[in-house]
């Protein structure tokens, strides 16, 4: 079993999100205006139509219209306006 997949099955055992210990995203839709992104690791695109952000299972897209990063911290982003769609790729 590697080890990745031993943290899994430890983090399901234990009741535990697996954003806790595996450099997961927590993504969180606030109504229809605004997402709430933790665990990023930067700004990789930025345009009123698309955000791209690196996390640490690879790039966060956001897709809508009118979108603005509102708030950028070292471990939290947060997008506004009206996001239609996101979407990780590796």
């Amino acid at each position: 079993m590697r080890g990745r997949e031993r943290i899994r099955k430890l983090l399901q055992a234990g009741g535990l999100p697996e954003d806790a210990l595996l450099s997961s995203a927590r993504v969180t839709m606030n109504g229809r205006t605004s997402v709430t992104i933790e665990g990023q690791r930067g700004v990789v695109e930025l345009s009123q139509s698309q955000i791209r952000l690196a996390t640490g299972n690879g790039m966060l897209c956001i897709r809508g219209c009118a979108l603005t990063l509102m708030e950028l911290t070292p471990a939290l982003a947060v997008v506004t306006g009206e996001p239609v769609a996101a979407a990780v790729y590796d």
